[in-house]
């Protein structure tokens, strides 16, 4: 790598970190009314403020477009924790808690299996994503 690239970096420290993030993007297909959206967004945001395992103060789930196949919701937050395997455990967690609230609004009534195929999750991990 060369080292003007290296030099104008961000670089985590994993050694320092004591959360890792979990970003997902949840796609409900259209169909879903503006009431489950509202439900769902409410319950997920409870969610994030019980659970003692996540930074509530940055924890945020947002309707963030009209996609081409589906309404996108924007799920970020922190998992306190440095270590990974937790992490993982963590995410698992929220994101099957996140499929009950979908499920229970309703929102997957046809084909559940088809919005869960677009979800997209992505870690912030080895310095891929930024961090913040």
């Amino acid at each position: 790598m060369p080292a003007g690239v290296l030099a104008q970096a961000e670089i985590e420290n994993f050694a320092t970190r004591e959360k890792i993030l979990v970003q997902t993007t949840l796609r409900l297909r259209y169909g879903t009314t503006a009431e489950q959206v509202r439900n769902i967004l409410s319950s997920i945001r409870t969610l994030l403020r019980e659970n003692s395992n996540i930074e509530t103060e940055t924890a945020r789930i947002r309707l963030v477009n009209f996609g081409r196949e589906a309404i996108e919701l924007e799920l970020f937050a922190y998992v306190r924790t440095s270590q990974f395997a937790q992490f993982l455990a963590e995410r698992e967690k929220l994101l099957l808690d996140v499929a009950v609230v979908v499920e229970s609004a309703g929102a997957c009534r046809e084909t559940c299996r088809e919005t869960y195929r677009h979800w997209s999750t992505r870690a912030v991990l080895f310095g891929q994503l930024h961090p913040y």
